[in-house]
Parts: C-alpha cells; structure tokens; sequence
C-alpha cells in the first residue's frame, strides 16, 4: 500500500517548482499522460518498478524513452523519483496533483448518475445547488446508467445520495420486509 503522505509531500514539491515556473497545466497534463503509460505498460511498470534494474538503467529509460515526451521538469522529477527510490509513486501523482489543485482552487468533483442523459439546463441548476451546500466550484460528471430505472445517484467523495428510483425501490422493500417481519413476530409472540 502506497503512503498517502509521502505521494502528497512529492505532489506538493512537484507543484510548488511548477507554479514557480508557469508551468502548472503543462506539468498536470504531463502527469497525466506519465500515469497513463505507466498503467497502460506492464513492461514500463515491471521495469521501473524491479529491484533488479539498477537505478542507471531507469534513470537511462527515462531520459532516453520518457524524456523526449516530456519537459524538462518533469524528466528531472521522475529521476528524482528513481534516486530516492519512489518509482512506485508515479501512477498516484497525477490524482495528487488534481487534488492540490482543487484544494486550491475551492473545487470538487461530483459524479451524477442518470438513467438517461440530463438537460444541460438541469445540469447547471444541479451544478449551482451543489455549489451552493458544499461551498465550491462544482465540476460535474455526468455518468448514465439505466439500471438506476429513474432519478440520480449523486456522489461526493465518499457520500452517495441516491434519489434514484431503483434506489426508492430497494428502500421500500426493506421496510416491507421489516415490517412483514414485525408482524410476522408479533403472531408468534404469545405475550
């Protein structure tokens, strides 16, 4: 399991030299495409990731085969990584980086879930409550799926508010069920 302090002190190191140069969006962007390669590579992922490769042999791969793809910055960073050792960070730094962000930017991401596509005007006045309750810049992402029959399942974090039909009818099985059984007990309860 990865230590979430140590990608956050990494992130946050990354982006403070990537503010001081301008170049914040670059280096996200990069980041991102990095954590792509590197999920999508099991060989890149096996190689950077194996005590058996000297650190010479990394630190070659990513000036020759990573470097040209990315800047300066970002090249010297995943050296960095390979000189300390923390070559197993580089798919959590992208979503680090995203959070720092947003932290600082008072944004959050909310996942809705339709069972068909939303109106764009509805979209926007979900956009502005949501705002609203949470105190920040909304970015909504907009999921479907039809199985929620009706309604939205609203995801924030951890916290899913689920105002889907599928989801009322689950909730009123229960408390049929429950309420089958109350009297189900009270019959066979002689007292």
């Amino acid at each position: 399991m990865i230590e979430r302090t140590l990608v956050r002190i990494y992130g946050e190191a990354l982006y403070q030299i990537a503010e001081e140069r301008g170049v914040v969006d670059e280096v996200y962007g990069e980041l991102r495409d990095l954590e792509d390669l590197y999920r999508g590579s099991k060989e890149l992922s096996t190689f950077l990731n194996s005590p058996k490769v000297d650190r010479g042999e990394k630190k070659d791969l990513v000036r020759k085969v990573l470097g040209p793809q990315f800047s300066d910055l970002t090249r010297q960073f995943l050296e960095l990584l390979v000189d300390k050792n923390r070559e197993v960070l580089i798919p959590y730094l992208a979503g680090e980086f995203k959070e720092i962000l947003d932290d600082l930017h008072n944004r959050i991401d909310v996942d809705v879930t339709s069972a068909v596509p939303l109106p764009e005007d509805l979209q926007d006045r979900l956009k502005g409550t949501l705002s609203r309750l949470l105190d920040k810049e909304v970015l909504l992402h907009p999921k479907i799926d039809p199985g929620i029959l009706g309604g939205i399942v609203v995801r924030v974090e951890d916290k899913i508010i689920d105002g889907s039909v599928k989801g009322r009818l689950e909730d009123l099985r229960k408390k049929l069920l429950e309420n089958h059984r109350r009297r189900v007990a009270a019959n066979e309860d002689p007292a």
